[in-house]
C-alpha cells in the first residue's frame, strides 16, 4: 500500500515536472517573437501630436504654466519642438511628452501609453488591511 503511494506522488511529480518543462520550452519557442515592434514616429506625426498636447493643455488646465514662468513655458515648448525633428520611437516621443508634463508639477495631468495588446483590467490598491 505504501509503496503504491510512493509510486503515485512520485509519478505526479514527473509529470508535473514534465508539464513545467513542456510550458517553459513552448515558451521558450514561440514566445521570443517581438510582440510590440518599434514603431517610429515621423517629425510631422509628432509635432502635430505635441501641437494638440499643447491646445489641449491651454484649453483644459487653469494655469499650465504655474509652476514656470511664460518665458520657461515657452522655451520649453521650442526646446521639445526643436527635439522632435528627427525621427523617434513611440516610446521615445512617449518619454518626451511626459517629462514635459511632470515638469507642470501637477499631480492631476499625466500621459498614458497605450497599447493594442490584450491586458487585464485590474487595478492593485494597497490599504489598512492589506493588498
Amino acid at each position: 500500500m505504501k509503496i503504491e503511494r510512493k509510486r503515485n506522488k512520485s509519478g505526479m511529480a514527473a509529470g508535473i515536472g514534465v508539464l513545467f518543462f513542456l510550458i517553459f520550452f513552448s515558451w521558450y519557442i514561440w514566445g521570443q517573437q517581438e510582440v510590440n515592434p518599434v514603431v517610429m514616429l515621423e517629425p510631422d506625426e509628432m509635432q502635430e501630436d505635441f501641437q494638440f498636447l499643447i491646445d489641449e493643455m491651454l484649453a483644459k488646465h487653469p494655469d499650465p504654466s504655474r509652476k514656470m514662468t511664460k518665458e520657461v513655458w515657452d522655451k520649453r515648448i521650442a526646446e521639445i519642438k526643436s527635439e522632435l525633428d528627427s525621427e523617434k520611437s513611440t516610446t521615445d516621443f512617449y518619454f518626451i511628452l511626459q517629462e514635459f508634463v511632470a515638469e507642470m508639477e501637477d499631480a492631476h495631468t499625466g500621459l498614458v501609453m497605450l497599447d493594442d495588446r490584450k491586458w487585464l483590467p485590474l487595478l492593485l490598491d494597497w490599504t489598512e488591511e492589506g493588498f
